[in-house]
């Protein structure tokens, strides 16, 4: 299983991966950030995100700071290089 990060998840590219990867059978979304939406889940957002993917978003400095470290980190929006640097590390 590949542990994904989505970073801006709830604009439009960002949703439209959440919901590839979300009937991945490969794939595991550990976090999904938004920082307009952070604190609600995404079926909150998009009601088509019931389900496996309904995580609760964060900010991207909370997720890279706490929540499970995934393989793979999709950066989807434009975010502060120090927020950057922390999920690169």
């Amino acid at each position: 299983m590949i542990r994904v990060g989505i970073i801006g998840a709830t604009g439009y590219t960002g949703a439209r991966l959440v919901e590839y990867l979300n009937v991945h059978p490969e794939v595991e979304i550990v976090f999904a950030t938004s920082e307009r939406f952070a604190g609600e889940r995404l079926s909150n957002v998009y009601g088509r995100f019931a389900g496996p993917s309904d995580l609760l978003s964060a900010t991207a400095n909370t997720a890279a700071r706490t929540l499970t470290a995934p393989e793979i980190v999709f950066p989807l929006t434009v975010i502060p290089e120090s927020v950057a640097l922390l999920v690169a590390e």
